[in-house]
């Protein structure tokens, strides 16, 4: 009997044995994972500290330098009054320039600049002198930020302050900005400041923005920067992936491309956003500037222009969707484009767009959903195929949500689509009710002021929708039948001539 009880429980003992083995080889690799997470969170918190200690070390070495310049010039000039006067501040930059020895130029225009701005204001009259005297040297504080310029630096120095003599000083750099950035910076401050800035800005943007495409004329656009691109591959391609000096030199030609080329759209958008140039915009649109090679057309432009050209904006997407249209048979209108046609959709361009793009849809279903996500009212129901009104179950408080103008303008429009859609339409029953049904949403959110969620759909709606959608699914299931009965008798068909 012993003998038994011992057998039988061998392989239980066996079992627990191996069991207990498997616990303790998981709880020591437990614990070596964790000891493994520790000593990458220690490493990581080593290294932040150092770094911060690093942070520290420059901060410290940068306080130390502007006190010891500054000691080392209220010394030097024991006789000024007041070594941080503007005009003392001011004559000392004007003795610097780029033949200057770097770390004196780089400390004293350090120590110059901090008391100007310290001075704030108070120091506007020493600086117009120096601005009118279009005085300049390159500065290399690279300890603390890239590599800047005096005028640039002034220039930041003035937008700090932010008052109407500090802007009509900084008017005074507008001839010498350098760059897209700068122009962009510039013209925001300035129109922060006063409108009537937007005269000049407008003036020099435009000439940087001409300049920029005669260097485009010369350098070539993104077009030549795909031929550079192919020519690249195939030099990589011809010697094993080793970079050539003729690759570098095709490479630094494309780099130059970019950068001419993200200037072009800065300036543009510093133009058209920021000083709401229309007239700047109307000329790039009649230019088509937004034609690219193959039927492609920069979407961009059209989105910054709307800013400014509202809903004159859809012609010109009318004939960039044509143009898109004839170069690509089979591809649809660029998304951007479609947007817009929504957002203007009473227009009559973006009328005929829109339903194009509903005729074009072989689904009944599709139709139909075309119709109900014209509603605004974000409750109502946008599929037909999936009819729920559990949405407005849930009543919010009268007034909670007003319309506001643009959100009225978008109800008239689309109100004024319907109409042209319900005679497209004409034979199309189900077409007929749901845009019944959409029309009565949208007149009541179709004035400012009016209460967003005071339109419910009573028994009467609920029941046509219901019913639609019925209509709608039976007639989805017929139309999928007899388009398999078509592959079917189009592969008897084929199966008959290959006989």
């Amino acid at each position: 009997m012993d003998k038994k009880t011992s057998s039988t429980n061998k392989p239980f003992l066996v079992g627990t044995i191996i069991l207990v083995a498997s616990l303790c080889a998981a709880g020591a690799w437990i614990k070596q994972i964790q000891k493994q997470v520790q000593a990458e969170q220690d490493q990581l918190t080593r290294l932040q500290q150092e770094e911060e200690a690093q942070l520290q070390t420059r901060l410290n070495e940068a306080n130390a330098h502007y006190l010891a310049e500054a000691n080392r010039i209220n010394a030097a000039n024991a006789d000024v009054h007041d070594p941080l006067d503007p005009k003392y501040l001011v004559e000392q930059l004007r003795n610097i320039s780029n033949s200057t020895e770097e770390y004196e130029r780089n400390s004293t225009a350090f120590y110059c600049l901090e008391g100007l701005l310290m001075n704030g204001t108070n120091s506007l009259p020493a600086l117009k002198d120096i601005i009118i005297e279009e005085h300049n040297f390159d500065l290399n504080l690279n300890r603390l930020y890239q590599n800047r310029s005096l005028r640039q630096e002034i220039m930041t120095l003035l937008m700090s302050m932010k008052t109407r003599d500090a802007a009509d000083l900084l008017s005074r750099l507008i001839p010498a900005v350098q760059n897209a950035k700068e122009m962009r910076d510039l013209s925001r401050e300035l129109m922060s400041i006063s409108d009537g800035y937007r005269p000049y800005c407008i003036s020099a943007a435009r000439e940087m923005h001409a300049k920029a495409l005669e260097k485009r004329n010369e350098i070539g656009d993104w077009n030549k920067q795909q031929e550079l691109d192919r020519q690249m591959e195939e030099i990589l391609r011809q010697n094993d992936n080793k970079v050539t000096d003729e690759f570098k030199s095709l490479a630094k030609i494309k780099e130059n491309i970019q950068n001419n080329e993200r200037e072009i759209d800065s300036l543009r958008s510093t133009l058209i956003e920021i000083l709401k140039d229309d007239e700047f915009a109307h000329s790039l649109m009649d230019q088509k500037a937004w034609r690219r090679d193959k039927g492609n057309v920069d979407t961009s432009l059209f989105t910054i222009s709307e800013s400014v050209l509202h809903d004159a904006v859809m012609p010109y997407c009318y004939e960039a969707i044509q143009y898109q249209e004839e170069n690509h048979k089979n591809k649809k209108a660029a998304p951007a484009l479609m947007d817009l046609a929504q957002k203007y959709i009473g227009q009559p361009q973006a009328t005929e767009i829109i339903l194009k793009t509903i005729k074009e849809k072989t689904s009944s279903a599709d139709r139909c959903n075309s119709i109900l996500n014209l509603s605004l009212d974000k409750r109502f129901p946008k599929n037909i195929n999936r009819i729920n009104f559990n949405a407005y179950k849930i009543m919010p408080a009268a007034g909670t949500e007003l319309v506001d103008v643009e959100t009225a303008r978008m109800a008239n429009e689309r109100l004024i689509f319907l109409d042209a859609a319900a005679a497209q339409f004409a034979d199309d029953e189900n077409m007929q009710r749901v845009i019944a049904v959409v029309r009565s949403n949208l007149q009541y959110i179709a004035s400012e002021g009016a209460d967003m969620n005071a339109w419910t759909p009573d028994e009467s709606i609920k029941n046509e929708l219901n019913k639609i959608s019925e209509n709608v699914i039976d007639k989805g299931i017929d139309e999928h039948l007899e388009e398999f009965q078509k592959q079917i008798e189009k592969e008897i068909e084929r199966t008959q001539k290959q006989k």
